[in-house]
């Protein structure tokens, strides 16, 4: 009986190949979108939105993901190799989409995580006062920890197959064929 479960999971997995894919067509949207946005102030003063640029990025990705995982349970590039979301955490066989909860997480985790290190790195630079020191050293450490848990779940990810990035392994959601 377990034999067949496994057959079935290893059926509709989806391949290595088709996620990286899609994780590359989701970063070549963010770049064009971003691109075609400031395209619309090429007129005005010169600078004009460095200074909310972090903001700016993170309101457009927000929308993004409203409008993708949010409501259809799949980002743009999975929706074009017919890919969506898969909610790991139920015990049903069935496909359950992610939870309410799982999709803010991961609107939390990933646009969040990189409005929060831009920012961070702004207003480090601006301030040379030795407690900000102490806290730039934690930030620092921190995202050394993050991108080395990204690593270590991609090698895991290349030997397994099933979660693409580390916010997908820590909030349980993985990538399944649509039909």
């Amino acid at each position: 009986m377990a034999s067949r479960k496994e057959n079935a999971k290893s059926a509709n997995r989806v391949l290595r190949i088709s996620q990286l894919d899609a994780l590359e067509l989701n970063k070549a949207l963010e770049q064009l979108v971003w691109s075609q946005f400031t395209q619309c102030f090429h007129g005005f003063k010169p600078g004009l939105l460095a200074r909310f640029e972090p903001e700016v990025k993170a309101c457009l990705w927000v929308f993004l993901w409203r409008f993708t995982i949010y409501s259809k349970n799949a980002t743009v590039g999975q929706s074009v190799l017919n890919i969506k979301y898969k909610n790991d955490f139920s015990p049903n066989l069935r496909y359950q989409p992610p939870s309410k909860n799982q999709k803010i997480w991961y609107a939390v985790c990933t646009i969040g995580g990189r409005w929060l290190e831009e920012r961070c790195y702004d207003l480090f630079r601006n301030h040379h006062l030795a407690s900000f020191g102490k806290v730039k050293q934690c930030v620092n450490f921190v995202i050394g920890l993050l991108k080395l848990g990204g690593l270590i779940n991609f090698l895991i990810f290349l030997q397994r197959g099933k979660f693409a990035t580390l916010t997908e392994r820590l909030l349980g959601i993985h990538s399944v064929f649509c039909k």
